[in-house]
């Protein structure tokens, strides 16, 4: 168990190294601003702390394109307004002759009595668009598949016998040990839920009960992980049978197997068609149940002997 513990730490470490490995985003080079085009301010994470545009009064422009600071029109447009993450303030006597297209922002207007917009064809708001979905997407189920590669190296060398017992388990009881993995996650579910709220009550149980908070995720981030690779070993063994291969096999090589396949799918379906890509995700979470219940059954891959003495069992009469 000792053995188990000090690899699934090894496993949540090399996580986080995958994790820290993120890119820094590319910003557009800085154009200068011609009729009206206002080019990016650097470094305005804020729009509203960024030094406004303003179309005085008595000012014509053709079109007015702003992003990442605020904009005030007090003048005449005669084109369009384009504002991208930016507070439009629309002054009294404004006016805009074409589209008002509004990205990421917000806009108001002033109280004034005087008049705000003479003539506008179209007024349109919509959220920014997410860059990079399908890139952020590919790079995370590479992550998962990298994680499980080196997580089942750090597994079958620090404890090799209960890698085994899981493994067997989980081969020969698919059914019965996805079985006993829902009643295991749901059993971590409703403790983790009850730690939540027991947390957020502020009170001196709270201090108390997080010692207690901390061992019951562990131990549920320790049961998922391992249960996950144990379960990839069955989705490899199915494959390879597909593939002609009748051998029982290496752990670490149906375990690759079973784990290249799934980010074949989710990374390549998942991209063309996201709804594919949850339900392959959804999938990969009740196989890794299945390697829970491997777990749990295996008792974390106890011999026989300690099953026999702990359930009344006889020694070689199985997981049953």
């Amino acid at each position: 168990m000792q053995k188990l513990l000090s690899a699934l730490v090894a496993i949540l470490s090399f996580a986080g190294i995958l994790s820290g490995m993120t890119v820094a985003p590319v910003t557009a080079q800085d154009r200068p601003a011609a009729n009206g085009h206002d080019a990016p301010t650097p470094n305005s994470a804020n729009p509203v702390d960024a030094q406004p545009m303003v179309v005085p009064p008595g000012i014509t422009l053709e079109d007015v394109e702003v992003k990442d600071r605020p904009l005030i029109i007090e003048g005449d447009v005669r084109g369009s307004v384009h504002a991208v993450n930016s507070k439009v303030t629309l002054m009294p006597g404004a006016t805009i002759e074409g589209n008002l297209t509004l990205e990421g922002g917000s806009l108001s207007a002033s109280t004034a009595p005087a008049g705000l917009i003479a003539t506008r064809r179209d007024f349109t708001s919509r959220p920014l668009p997410a860059a990079g979905k399908r890139g952020n997407w590919f790079g995370a189920q590479f992550c998962l598949w990298a994680l499980g590669l080196a997580g089942g190296l750090i597994v079958l060398v620090a404890a090799p016998h209960a890698t085994s017992r899981v493994s067997e388990t989980v081969s020969m009881r698919p059914g019965r040990s996805l079985f006993a993995g829902l009643i295991a996650g749901a059993a971590m579910l409703s403790a983790l839920a009850i730690s939540g709220l027991i947390m957020k009550s502020n009170t001196l149980l709270t201090v108390v009960w997080m010692p207690v908070t901390i061992v019951v995720a562990l131990v549920s981030l320790v049961l998922l992980v391992f249960g996950w690779l144990a379960g990839m070993r069955r989705i490899g063994d199915i494959l390879a049978r597909r593939f002609g291969q009748t051998g029982s096999g290496t752990f670490y090589g149906r375990m690759t197997l079973g784990l290249t396949a799934f980010f074949a799918f989710n990374a390549i379906v998942g991209s063309l068609i996201p709804p594919l890509g949850v339900v392959g995700l959804l999938v990969e979470f009740a196989v890794a149940l299945m390697g829970i219940g491997a777990v749990v059954q295996s008792a974390f891959g106890r011999d026989d002997q300690w099953l026999g003495r702990r359930f009344g069992r006889a020694p070689g009469t199985g997981l049953g």
